[in-house]
């Protein structure tokens, strides 16, 4: 049966896409489900055909953050190669999503592996290619010529025979940094690549001003083109949704959604006293803002980051304070506001030491963010009362909605708070259909009635902007947060016009075709997104926001900013020892470990590093006890970061690692949540775990940093799988001491492709980060199951052989806990 032509397919006649033939022709699958490709799929596979045929570049826009896609446009690229006149017969796909690999194992044409036909290969740190095999067809290896090649890896990149045989790139942006990029977009000029495809998930991507520096096309979408094109797949959506699915593309249900048309409203919270105070802290933060623009004060910055992560930390909350603060203290690295509020009266003091008038300007951000901490207390949250409304509405009206929370301790604290006034958990909760998500969860299903967004998001969250995940998407805004959710959503409107515009895109075809006229245009716009209600401004808001608008702009740098300061957070103990140098930098005591290879690292007296035993073990040891020689493990070029989440994230698609991921996180979770419950420190609690372990004549730890770096998340499990059963007696959690073998044996496994993978990069150590020694590693695979080689791992981990440490030290702030080179 062959699918109605869309307008672009017809002015690509001459065309010939084969994987719309094999899915027209019912011969394409995917594990024996038949695969049907929607207007969007078949687009994108017919603009990369063009692209491809006519040996250029372009930018193809998914309209949502699931980039599978990547896959059947790698497979049309190699049957475009194959049918071209062109010796260079291979194509690269560079993708940080390891996933694709397995989707690719299972991709057929009737009983046929498409691995059979183009054999898959990873790129190695060398240069040369690896073909990717099952174990049972290792005995093959020496025989198989690969085509389609992969790496998660821009930083390995094929040699330069191979070079010469890849005729398309094709680069899922997501995860990538403008300088990756660019030494892509210039390693494929160089080899004379014919054509490189960039396939961005994400319009609101930094990126975009790259490619158009390069003459690089752009298409997309906006939400009204979106709602006509999808017109094509109506009739045979109605006729048999369930032959609508395919694991590489966004689902039924979003399609639906923007055939429907997406409504947004906008529910204002009001609370007098409340949003009052919000305001005023709101109009603060731009008289601020004006007084110091042009500083290049650290400390002033840092003060004025910190003042405006505490106004927003109020007002993204959907839950009562107390709940949310006390799920900030059982998160390692979040930030309670109390914390915040804590930061900013430090930072005012010093201000107050180099300049009185700002010590006493800034007097006034800390009285007024205690006076909203206490109006939380007393009068409750605003947001989670109208929260708690909708909830019970869509109970009663059997809906399904989805709540999107600033973060997971966010999310965490609003599941509590229902669980103690409706009396239901989480999981009953789902059952009545309400599911409670945060913003870094960004694959989310499309099936829900209502999705409901906890206010004026985070400009890294623009994303939700356009979420399809419902027919309706709720807005619930403070006054304080309408002028820059107003502005978002202009700047949106504009970017989208003037990108993703009905003449944007019939201007990009006629580009490929060289043509004046195309045969088709594109289908009358169909409103995709529609405002029940516009962001109504008050007269005076109407006036401070012509007063403001130049400044609103800034609330994005400073919104990244915030970001940094989530996770660069002060020990409790060592405030005191910063100061200001004479270049307004903040300076701190430190410890200062030099590298074999010349780089610094400097590190607060107290931090406990990760050092590399005997090229066995990972151990977290006192910087003041670590030695010369040792081996130090830094992850993404910073020691607070988890070599095993990267391990977890890089696998995270794979069904298995979900649960393995669940099993892993429960311990810890427990434990952090009993301690912030029971006011425990870390030596009260070892007090009561020795008392369990003695009861059951299990070995006894007794020293107390060991349940230190079990709270921060820096082991990945206790040695012993008792001690797990010991933490759910403690704190009454029955799932710990039904399911600690469990547990403790998804741990183990975690734990073993850990040490593996730390072993081989060992092996491979030449100096700083990692070099490639011939023949010193016969195999790479790090876990068969989870599709996991050393070479996805190279570049975000080295290994650095400490020189020397130097125990009293000095050095900027922003220095700490990551590796500068060439120091003088």
């Amino acid at each position: 049966m062959e699918k109605n032509k869309n307008w672009v397919e017809e002015n690509l006649e001459d065309i010939e896409c084969v994987l719309c033939w094999s899915s027209d022709s019912n011969i394409l699958n995917h594990n024996g489900t038949h695969i049907i490709f929607h207007t969007v799929d078949r687009t994108i596979l017919f603009l990369e055909e063009a692209l491809i045929n006519h040996e250029k570049n372009g930018v193809l826009v998914y309209p949502v953050t699931k980039t599978e896609v990547t896959v059947p446009m790698c497979v049309e690229a190699l049957y475009s190669l194959m049918k071209n006149k062109t010796s260079r017969k291979k194509v690269l796909l560079i993708s940080q999503n390891i996933a694709v690999r397995e989707l690719y194992w299972q991709l057929k044409v009737n009983y046929l592996r498409l691995n059979e036909v183009f054999p898959l290969g990873i790129i190695k740190m060398d240069g040369t290619v690896k073909p990717q095999l099952k174990t049972s067809d290792v005995s093959r290896i020496s025989d198989v010529q690969c085509s389609f090649l992969h790496t998660s890896n821009p930083k390995f990149m094929p040699n330069e025979d191979i070079a010469k045989e890849i005729g398309c790139i094709i680069i899922d942006a997501t995860g990538y940094d403008k300088n990756l990029l660019k030494e892509i977009i210039e390693w494929s000029e160089k080899n004379g690549v014919l054509s490189l495809i960039i396939l961005e998930s994400n319009p609101y991507s930094e990126n975009f001003d790259l490619f158009k520096s390069y003459g690089i096309p752009v298409w997309g979408w906006d939400s009204n083109s979106l709602s006509a094109d999808f017109e094509n797949d109506l009739e045979e959506l109605e006729k048999n949704p369930q032959k609508y699915y395919n694991p590489f593309s966004l689902s039924v249900f979003h399609i639906r959604n923007w055939l429907k048309g997406i409504k947004r409203e906008f529910i204002e919270v009001k609370d007098e006293e409340i949003t009052n105070a919000l305001n005023e802290a709101l109009q603060l933060y731009f008289d601020i803002k004006k007084l110091c623009k042009n500083t290049k004060n650290e400390a002033l910055s840092r003060a004025l980051i910190t003042y405006l992560s505490c106004k927003y930390a109020f007002e993204r909350m959907l839950a009562p304070l107390e709940i949310t603060e006390n799920e900030c203290k059982m998160t390692f690295l979040a930030k309670t506001i109390e914390k915040r509020i804590e930061n900013l009266e430090y930072w005012q003091n010093i201000l107050s030491t180099q300049d009185p008038y700002f010590g006493s300007f800034w007097g006034k951000t800390y009285s007024l963010i205690k006076v909203l901490y206490q109006k939380f207390i007393s009068r409750g949250n605003p947001k989670y009362e109208q929260i708690k409304k909708i909830i019970k509405e869509s109970i009663n009206n059997n809906e399904k909605i989805l709540i999107f929370n600033y973060s997971e301790p966010y999310a965490r604290a609003l599941k509590t708070a229902l669980e103690k006034d409706f009396a239901l958990s989480d999981e009953e909760l789902q059952e009545k259909g309400i599911f409670i998500t945060s913003i870094n969860e960004r694959h989310v299903e499309a099936d829900y009635d209502k999705c409901i967004i906890f206010g004026q998001m985070p400009f890294r969250a623009s994303w939700l902007l356009r979420t399809a995940c419902a027919h309706k998407v709720i807005f619930l805004v403070y006054p304080s947060e309408k002028a820059l959710l107003k502005y978002q959503f202009e700047s949106e409107e504009k970017k989208f016009t003037d990108s993703f515009g009905r003449g944007t895109r019939i201007n990009f075809l006629k580009r490929i075709l060289k043509k004046e006229d195309l045969k088709r245009l594109p289908p009358p716009p169909k409103p995709g997104i529609q405002n029940v209600f516009s962001l109504k401004l008050d007269e005076k808001q109407i006036k401070d926001e012509e007063k403001l608008k130049p400044l609103l702009s800034d609330i994005e740098i400073d919104d990244e900013l915030i970001l940094e300061e989530e996770i660069d957070f002060e020990d409790e103990d060592e405030l005191e020892e910063t100061s200001i140098n004479e270049e307004g930098k903040v300076v701190v005591k430190c410890c200062k470990i030099v590298l074999e290879d010349g780089g610094v690292m400097y590190v607060r007296p107290s931090r406990k590093i990760p050092i590399f035993k005997n090229g066995k073990r990972l151990e977290y040891v006192s910087v003041q006890k670590a030695r010369e020689g040792d081996l130090l493990i830094v992850v993404k070029n910073n020691i607070k970061n988890s070599l095993a989440q990267e391990i977890i994230k890089k696998a995270d698609n794979h069904p298995s690692m979900q649960k393995l991921k669940f099993l892993v996180n429960s311990w810890v979770v427990a434990l952090r949540k009993g301690m912030a419950e029971h006011n425990d420190s870390v030596h009260k609690f070892l007090e009561k775990l020795q008392a369990e372990q003695k009861k059951e004549n299990s070995p006894v730890i007794t020293n107390w940093l060991t349940i230190q770096l079990w709270k921060e998340g820096l082991v990945i499990g206790p040695q012993n799988s008792k001690n797990i059963k010991f933490i759910g007696k403690i704190y009454n959690q029955q799932y710990l001491v039904d399911h600690y073998r469990e547990i403790g044996a998804a741990i183990s496994r975690l734990r073993g492709i850990h040490h593996r993978l730390l072993r081989k990069l060992n092996d491979m150590v030449l100096r700083a980060g990692l070099k490639s020694i011939s023949g010193s590693i016969q195999n790479e695979l790090i876990d068969e199951e989870f599709n996991l080689y050393v070479e996805d791992f190279a570049d975000i981990i080295s290994i650095e052989k400490i020189k020397s440490i130097s125990l009293n030290e000095s050095a900027e702030r922003s220095k700490l806990d990551k590796i500068v080179r060439y120091e003088k």
